[in-house]
């Protein structure tokens, strides 16, 4: 049996010219990722995993591997506003399309699919 909560990989702009902007765009992304809980999904945020990484000396070719890695294990990708412009971003939409991953850049699209996988889940279950 497959678990029913769907896990959602959120792709949004991480790297900017100041701190005070990356540190922003950090929290969009965890902004997303609460409002993706609220929906009964499991958000992935990757925004929370490269936090310190740079500084760490993990270059960003790495970052972008284990990225790819982590939207494989996903079931579906939600495009954050300003994505386009991250060369990262544009990897990971790549690589979910390859991957066939469902893409959405509409909450409401999201909210719809997640609810859906959850019901069809629960009537599988009844029969």
């Amino acid at each position: 049996m497959k678990f029913p909560i769907k896990v959602i990989y959120v792709c949004g702009s991480i790297s900017a010219a100041t701190v005070e902007q990356r540190d922003m765009n950090i929290q969009k992304g965890k902004d997303v990722g609460f409002a993706i809980w609220h929906l009964g999904a499991m958000p992935l945020v990757p925004h929370m995993n490269s936090m310190g990484m740079f500084q760490a000396g993990v270059t960003a070719e790495a970052i972008y591997l284990g990225d790819l890695a982590l939207v494989s294990k996903c079931d579906a990708m939600y495009l954050m506003e300003g994505w386009e412009s991250s060369f990262g971003c544009n990897l990971e939409v790549a690589w979910a399309k390859h991957k066939n991953i469902p893409i959405f850049n509409s909450f409401d699209a999201l909210e719809a699919y997640v609810c859906s996988q959850a019901l069809h889940f629960y009537q599988k279950e009844k029969h």
